[in-house]
C-alpha cells in the first residue's frame, strides 16, 4: 500500500482497501481543521460497467454491447442475478431486463439516438436479488450524426 502524498494545489492521493465488503461504500474527508469542507465519495467494490466511452453513429448499433459484471466479495462472478438497464437521449437498448451469466456479466445491444451527443445507460440491480446494495451504476455512450459533421465542416470552408 501507497504512504499518503500531499500534492500540489491541495490534492493529496491514497489508496482505499475496500475488503470483502462489495456494494457501494462510502469513505468521508475531513480537512484538517476545516470540517465544513468534509466531502464524502461513492466507491463501489463488486461490480464493473462494461462498454462504457463508446462513440456511433446516430441510428446505428453500437459496434459493442453495454453492461455491467457482478463479482462477490471473493471476485467470483455472480450468475443469474436480474438486472434492469435503462438509456437516455434517445438511445434503444435491445433488453432492458437482464440476468448475468456463469461469467456474471448482464449487458445488451444499444442502438444510437438520431441526434448526435451523449447518452447514459443506468443499470439496476434487482433489489429482490440479495446482491448486496448498489445504487444505479451509470456509464455514458457518445453518439454523432455523420450528415451534421459534414455540413459543419463544409459550411466552415
Amino acid at each position: 500500500m501507497r504512504k499518503p502524498e500531499n500534492l500540489s494545489g491541495g490534492i493529496a492521493r491514497f489508496d482505499v482497501v475496500a475488503g470483502k465488503i462489495t456494494g457501494d461504500n462510502y469513505v468521508k474527508f475531513i480537512p484538517e481543521k476545516n470540517d465544513s469542507k468534509s466531502l464524502e465519495v461513492r466507491f463501489v467494490n463488486g461490480i464493473k460497467p462494461i462498454g462504457a466511452g463508446q462513440e456511433g453513429q446516430s441510428g446505428k448499433l453500437l459496434s459493442n454491447p453495454v453492461g455491467i459484471k457482478l463479482t462477490d466479495a471473493n471476485g467470483a462472478p455472480r450468475a443469474g442475478i436480474r438486472v434492469y438497464a435503462t438509456a437516455s437521449n434517445g438511445a434503444a437498448l435491445a433488453e432492458n431486463i437482464l440476468t448475468t451469466n456463469s461469467k456474471g456479466i448482464a449487458e445488451t445491444s444499444v442502438t444510437m439516438p438520431k441526434k448526435s451527443g451523449a447518452s447514459t445507460i443506468d443499470f439496476e440491480i434487482d433489489p429482490a436479488s440479495g446482491v448486496d446494495k448498489f445504487r444505479t451504476v451509470s456509464l455514458q455512450v457518445m453518439s454523432f450524426n455523420l450528415w451534421n459533421i459534414i455540413v459543419s465542416v463544409l459550411g466552415g470552408l
